[in-house]
């Protein structure tokens, strides 16, 4: 989203430059020229790379803004070019670098603080990304193409009341869409104010009512708050309406899961891969359906699938792993291996998931390979620190290593966070949630 117009961010980066009677072809020209006799004129390096920025010659603007620092290492507006260019050539490591640095130089200037809050946004360090956006201001939050970020970042840290701001002010001008009531419902039902949080939905709906995304908010809604019946109602109205089935067909068999009509739930699944045989989440919907009604075989071979149409997604082999492992031959040191296998490609595709790890050293367990169970366990409990699974494995682990106080710390830490674990329902319910 942000790389589509790179000009609209890239000008938020770069110094003015006056061009009132040329065209920017003939003021690079004109600027080159200048250049051959003046070589080591830092602004004039600077002009022409924010030139051949705007005719989109990035390799070519990232030389001269180069050679700009190196002439005046002290001028910011050079950094700060150079810093962005790199960002939209893709060496984003190289422009986090150079924006970290410039950000201990100028702390206030909010163009170093927007591209580090998008760079902790692609590192999933919402945490992060919400304080550098907040430090940017409106360069982040009034940017139609940074907004998304701003929003997601503060819903993932709570930051209800500041989303709720940002979105009323741009209903208040008359610039919202369905997206905005979508986010303004999820920052009301953060702040436990329901009723706010279903006519923002409901207007969502109203704003554009041939869009699925905005029956499933208001489904998704009702599920959480024990009313699928009410879902089943929204979808059923999205169905005659939205102009892409599948996500709603999924989220129709959710709603029957979780009460339990299962067979029901499998026909929706059924449907939803009908209609779009290419998306992975029918099948896996179908996969985990399966396994909560005992045919662990069916669904190896759903997530199997799954796996043929999604080899980069890292749930196909995470649950075919949990389906071999709950299979009539998860004994078999074959099987187990090949469990073993998919867990590790699970890990290597999302290394930041607690599950795949946890799985994966149960399995290892299971076989015999304490050492890298306990590495496994250790790794997971950094991702997330209150995880009751891993916590509980760790300590029968420690304690069988005679690690009597780290054992009893780990037990402890168990009991307080196992009212707050997953039942294997609400797993079940967690998986089939993820419908993007």
């Amino acid at each position: 989203m942000v790389a589509s117009k790179p000009f609209t961010l890239l000008a938020l980066g770069f110094a003015a430059l006056a061009c009132v009677a040329q065209t920017v072809d003939d003021s690079l020209q004109a600027l080159l020229s200048r250049y051959r006799s003046e070589p080591t004129n830092a602004f004039l390096c600077e002009q022409i790379g924010v030139l051949y920025t705007r005719v989109n010659e990035f390799e070519k603007a990232v030389a001269f803004f180069r050679k700009a620092v190196a002439l005046n290492p002290d001028r910011m507006p050079a950094q700060k070019n150079l810093a962005t260019v790199l960002w939209f050539l893709g060496h984003k490591s190289n422009s986090t670098a150079l924006f970290t640095a410039l950000e201990k130089r100028i702390p206030n200037d909010p163009v170093p603080q927007l591209y580090l809050g998008l760079s902790a946004y692609d590192e999933k360090n919402m945490e992060m990304a919400a304080q550098h956006f907040d430090r940017a201001g409106a360069l982040a939050s009034e940017n139609s193409e940074t907004l998304p970020f701003v929003i997601e970042s503060y819903l993932a840290t709570n930051r209800s009341e500041k989303t709720i701001h940002l979105l009323e002010g741009r209903i208040a001008s008359r610039n919202a869409d369905s997206q905005t009531y979508r986010w303004l419902g999820d920052a009301y039902d953060q702040q436990t104010l329901p009723e706010k949080a279903f006519q923002a939905y409901s207007k969502a709906i109203d704003e554009e009512p041939d869009l699925a995304e905005n029956y499933l908010a208001l489904a998704g809604f009702s599920i959480e708050h024990a009313n699928p019946t009410l879902a089943r109602e929204v979808l059923t109205r999205g169905l005659k309406r939205a102009t892409n089935p599948a996500k709603l067909q999924l989220e129709m068999g959710l709603a029957w899961a979780i009460e339990g009509n299962f067979e029901t739930a499998k026909q929706s699944f059924k449907d939803a891969n009908t209609a779009e045989p290419k998306w992975p989440m029918p099948l896996l919907a179908l996969g985990v359906t399966d396994l909560q009604t005992g045919d662990a075989e069916q669904a190896a071979e759903c997530f199997h699938e799954a796996r043929r149409i999604a080899p980069d997604d890292y749930r196909c082999y995470y649950l075919h792993a949990l389906a071999l492992n709950r299979s009539q031959k998860s004994q078999d040191a074959d099987t187990r291996a090949l469990a073993i296998s998919e867990l590790e490609r699970a890990v290597a595709l999302d290394p930041h998931r607690a599950e795949p790890r946890i799985a994966l050293a149960q399995t290892e367990m299971a076989g015999g390979h304490l050492g890298e169970a306990e590495h496994e366990l250790r790794v997971a409990l950094h991702i997330e620190p209150n995880e009751p699974t891993a916590l509980y494995k760790l300590a029968l682990l420690c304690r069988r290593e005679g690690k009597t106080q780290e054992a009893a710390r780990l037990l402890r830490a168990f009991e307080q966070s196992k009212t707050k674990s997953h039942s294997e329902e609400n797993q079940f319910v967690l998986i089939l949630r993820t419908v993007k």
